[in-house]
Formats: C-alpha cells, structure tokens, sequence
C-alpha cells in the first residue's frame, strides 16, 4: 500500500489543520516523494491502529481509556517497539 500526501509534512494539530486526514487514516513522516512512512489511526477510548509502511511493522493497541490520557502511553509503546524491532525476529 502507498499513501500519499500532498503536503510534505504532517503537523501535529489535528485534523482540523487540512493536512491530509483521509479515510481514517493520518499519514506521518512524510518523504521526499510525498509518501507517508507511518500511518495511523486513533479511537476516542485509546484505541491505536500505527504502520510503519518502510519497515513493515505494524502495531494495534487497544485501551479502554480516554484518548486525551493515552497519548503518552502510546508515544512510549512505538518508541520501545520501534528501537527494539529488527525485520525477521517474528
């Protein structure tokens, strides 16, 4: 799958912010070539569907809490997974 953006990079505002939110889907890390190298969707209880399309990885969290209490818990799952992730350990 490609997702492509018209914009070169995707801030953190919001959707509110006419920044590509399309589908359900926010596209992250925007390369040269308009491409997003991270997707992701979130839910309103804490739910978190995240891609990283260039290493094919892929991560679902599900919580039941409020999307306003687990941004920093989700911020510290990618980071752990993402230094610790090698392709091929499955």
């Amino acid at each position: 799958m490609n997702f492509k953006s018209t914009k070169r990079k995707q801030s953190t505002a919001g959707i509110a912010n006419n920044e590509g939110y399309g589908l359900g889907w926010m596209p992250d890390e925007i390369n040269n070539e308009h491409y997003a190298n991270v997707i992701f969707h979130g839910g309103a209880f804490g739910t978190l569907l995240w891609g990283d399309v260039k290493e094919k990885l892929g991560i679902v969290l599900l919580t039941h809490i409020p999307l306003a209490d687990v941004a920093e818990l989700w911020d510290g799952v990618i980071n752990i997974i993402r230094r610790t992730w090698r392709p091929g350990n499955t």
